[in-house]
């Protein structure tokens, strides 16, 4: 039985001895052949699932397999043919882009119908086919007919370049291809998809991401960015290139210091079954079903690996035949086991069985059920089970069905379910201790927070401080220099002179005003003497005088008035712009400067009579 969906080291990615391009294998001593070399250092990869890499054929693939089923290889689990193509259009480092195609081992036998025969590059009117003796023809064909025929297979290869609309119509038409293979492109800015860097094959480079269903590259920007963590959002990434996509890695072995051996150590994980099957979960999962990395993701501390049970076939449980009797295996993965069955199929009793023997003091299930064999002789539990594994009685809990309702229904009884678990299992006291010290470090924490909170406004003040200082000082700069004295003097001056004249318009108009009172309250008995003859005569020439004086023509000083008051102004505009310049903002000029108000005199009263 399998242990199912397990994190395991795939190295999809590597050619053999029959690669076409850039081939740097060699045979080391005692071999004479490099295939032999390949081999026994391929024995060597702790891969468990390899994809074996050829430039549009599976010609090493099948002599790896070969020599697997003959019983090589006992460590891998799993060969797949990656059959690597060269799409156009090039690259901006003219070069076609790399374009892999992961296929189910199961369908190699049909590979030349489905694919080979229908890969065609046309040179020179005619039509040539993805298969040895067309890329031999092709070779010959732009080379010369005399070309001997690894040359010409090599030239061949070399010049075949598939047009990546013509790939997408083979897989539009195959359902057998489109659901036993997987649609990869690289990522490398010299021969995969992002070297098309020109806004015209914008569209292009699109579409060839949407014909793919994984990455080839192991920079973690990339992966982020495929997986809707970059410039893109999930829904936008989807929107433009169709889906969410997985990044893998291999080591592209080229020679011998390479198999097995990716740059950087980055290593591609996958948590899945070692089948086709398992590594087309990772396009509907591509984020957690894929790891690139130096070392394998850490598995759970603690775990079930392996379940073994031996009750008697005939034995009953409260005289019913028991489901479990007879010897069976059950493998656990270390992540995650689901049960699945009917009802009354023992998934219950299963969990319960491991539950009485891991736990034997708190196991409700067995209390009200016995286990009897034909004989009618109770059965101990503990002793049909076996369970592989280091694990003591507080790192097993059985949860009941409603129990885990409830907690999916209440986040805050779960919480604390979890960590009055987490306390129980704390026996020394260390997750005390450390909430303890990590209070502790909190408070120092809140007590830095606040003084630098508080160093913060006092740099603010001190800020403040330096700008109002700054500002004085560009007053008081101002207040000392010529020009400043220059044009204060103008403003009083000229100030000088209105209000002088505003003055004297004050005292003359209300001497008038005083007159006209006095003759106004002069009242007279009704009498005729002396005084009362004098009186009229007197009050009659004091009439006279402010009729007078009424109409005198004050028009020149008024016009002078007029010129000392825009004289004013001009000087009190002058010396604001001369404090504006300086620094001095217009409400600090109304502290400091304090023009004083004119005195203008309203004599419209005395204009006409």
């Amino acid at each position: 039985m399998s242990f199912g969906s397990t994190w395991r080291k795939w190295n999809l990615h590597i050619h053999t001895p029959d690669t076409v391009f850039n081939n740097l294998f060699t045979a080391i001593p005692p071999h004479t052949d490099k295939w032999e070399t390949y081999l026994e250092l391929l024995s060597k990869c702790d891969a468990s699932v390899l994809g074996i890499t050829d430039y549009f054929s599976i010609n090493g693939y099948e002599k790896v397999k070969e020599f697997k089923d003959n019983g090589g290889l006992p460590n891998v689990e799993l060969l797949i043919p990656n059959i690597e193509l060269r799409i156009i259009p090039v690259t901006a480092g003219e070069k076609g882009i790399n374009f892999h195609i992961l296929c189910d081992p199961e369908i190699v036998d049909q590979l030349d119908n489905l694919l080979f025969n229908e890969l065609k590059y046309r040179y020179k009117d005619n039509d040539y086919r993805c298969t040895k003796d067309g890329l031999i023809a092709l070779g010959r064909a732009f080379r010369g007919p005399t070309l001997r025929e690894e040359a010409a297979y090599e030239e061949g290869a070399h010049q075949f370049k598939v047009q990546y609309t013509d790939l997408a119509e083979i897989y539009r038409k195959s359902k057998v291809l489109r659901e036993h293979s997987i649609r990869v492109v690289s990522n490398n800015s010299a021969d995969g998809a992002s070297g098309l860097q020109h806004n015209s094959l914008a569209a292009t480079r699109e579409e060839i991401y949407r014909l793919t269903q994984a990455i080839f590259s192991a920079q973690p920007k990339d992966r982020e960015f495929f997986l809707g963590k970059g410039v893109l959002n999930q829904e936008q990434l989807v929107d433009k290139y169709g889906s969410l996509k997985p990044c893998i890695h291999g080591c592209d072995a080229h020679k011998n210091e390479e198999i097995c051996r990716p740059d950087l150590n980055r290593f591609t994980f996958i948590k899945a079954d070692p089948t086709f099957s398992g590594l087309k979960q990772i396009i509907f999962e591509p984020e957690s079903r894929v790891a690139i990395r130096d070392s394998k993701p850490r598995t759970p501390a603690k775990s079930i690996n392996t379940v073994e049970l031996n009750f008697p076939s005939d034995c009953k449980m409260d005289d019913e035949k028991f489901c479990f009797g007879n010897s069976y295996q059950l493998n656990f993965s270390p992540n995650f086991t689901c049960i699945i069955g009917g009802r009354g199929t023992g998934k219950s009793t299963l969990l319960n069985l491991i539950g009485a023997k891991l736990q034997k003091s708190a196991n409700e299930f067995f209390r009200s059920r016995q286990l009897k064999d034909n004989k009618g002789t109770k059965l101990q539990i503990t002793d049909c089970i076996k369970i592989d594994g280091d694990h003591d009685e507080k790192n097993i809990e059985f949860l009941s069905q409603n129990e885990i309702e409830d907690f999916a229904k209440d986040p805050v009884k779960l919480t604390n379910a979890i960590y009055s678990r987490i306390i129980n299992l704390d026996t020394e006291d260390t997750l005390k201790s450390a909430a303890d010290s990590l209070q502790s470090s909190l408070t120092r924490l809140k007590q830095v927070i606040s003084h630098t909170l508080e160093l913060r406004e006092g740099k603010k003040e001190v800020d403040r401080k330096k700008k109002e200082i700054e500002s004085l000082t560009k007053m008081t700069n101002s207040f000392e220099s010529d020009e400043y004295k220059k044009l204060t003097k103008a403003v009083a001056s000229s100030l000088l002179k209105v209000n002088n004249i505003t003055y004297s318009q004050t005292q003359y108009y209300g001497l008038i005003e005083k007159l006209e009172e006095l003759v106004a309250g002069y009242r007279p008995l009704e009498t005729d003497n002396e005084y009362i003859t004098a009186g009229a005569e007197l009050t009659a020439s004091l009439n006279t005088i402010i009729d007078t004086h009424r109409l005198k023509d004050f028009s020149s000083i008024i016009s002078q008035q007029t010129q000392f008051k825009a004289e004013y102004d001009t000087a009190k505009s002058n010396l604001q712009s001369y404090l504006q310049n300086a620094g001095v903002s217009t409400e600090d000029q109304k502290d400091i400067v304090g023009f004083p108000k004119l005195r203008l005199c309203n004599f419209t009263k005395f204009s006409s009579n």
